[in-house]
């Protein structure tokens, strides 16, 4: 048994080691690199949840700005200007949002309800490109049908907000503590993996420092026997010398084989 062992032991260091190393990329590697590129993705996520958390509100404040400016004949490019921002934005953030984790979360798909009724009011705020106001040298500035128009439409607009704008400011609170949660329990589960993974490599480096020592072990063995060799090579008086498969004259030869043929090359001799 010992001597079985001895002859199958190097093979079964490799398989060993080849084995931990499949392990390990199966064990921690992979399931690492998929966590990570979810914790990227659930904290990008968050970071976009944040953002957005308070835009509703920003749209109602212009939204009532917008109102008071047309009911007082006032500058209104800049409100709409900012609709014009405000408004694609959130709407291209939940559409993000539905590409994460986060289109997971039940209040997700609430919000995006809810968008959906407040954005068929506020869109065509956004995007009016006409003139509210006409000018004239008898009556002056005055609202015209298209500013009229307007400023029905962002009453109407500011009366579904006020009940919408909180409900969806609460639901994407709701989905960024979801979010918080997934992004610490994947940070917890990513600790762990690299618990296992150093203690992998360590059990991986012990298993290659013991394989280099069996590497050097045969080396100076193998170092011994060519040593011995040349040892008795050198001493002996006999003609000794070494024919491969093709009756040629290998390299190892005794030192007396020149002496008793009187020549110093034997290479390539038949």
């Amino acid at each position: 048994m010992r001597e079985l062992f001895a002859r199958y032991r190097d093979t079964a260091t490799m398989a060993g080691f080849l084995v931990l190393l499949v392990a390990f990329i199966g064990t921690v590697l992979v399931p690492g690199y998929r966590l990570a590129n979810d914790l990227s993705g659930n904290s990008a996520a968050l970071k976009l949840v944040s953002e957005q958390r308070g835009q509703p509100e920003v749209m109602m404040r212009l939204l009532a700005a917008l109102r008071d400016q047309l009911r007082g004949g006032a500058y209104v490019g800049q409100s709409l200007k900012d609709l014009r921002v405000t408004v694609p934005g959130y709407d291209a953030a939940l559409t993000q949002l539905g590409e994460s984790a986060a289109q997971q979360a039940p209040e997700f798909a609430e919000a995006r309800q809810l968008w959906g009724a407040l954005h068929a009011q506020v869109a065509p705020i956004a995007g009016f490109a006409g003139i509210p106001y006409s000018d004239s040298d008898i009556a002056g500035t005055r609202i015209n049908a298209a500013g009229r128009e307007l400023i029905e439409d962002a009453r109407n607009a500011l009366t579904l907000g006020r009940d919408t704008a909180p409900q969806l400011t609460k639901r994407m609170v709701s989905i960024g503590a979801r979010l918080e949660r997934e992004v610490a329990h994947g940070a917890a589960t990513l600790r762990k993996l690299m618990i296992i993974g150093v203690a992998f490599a360590s059990v991986l480096v012990a298993l290659l420092l013991y394989v280099q020592l069996l590497k050097s072990r045969h080396a100076r063995v193998a170092r011994e026997a060519q040593s011995q060799t040349r040892d008795i090579l050198a001493t002996v008086k006999e003609g000794l010398f070494l024919i491969d498969s093709d009756f040629h004259i290998a390299k190892a030869h005794s030192a007396a084989l020149s002496a008793l043929m009187r020549r110093e090359n034997f290479d390539g001799l038949t």
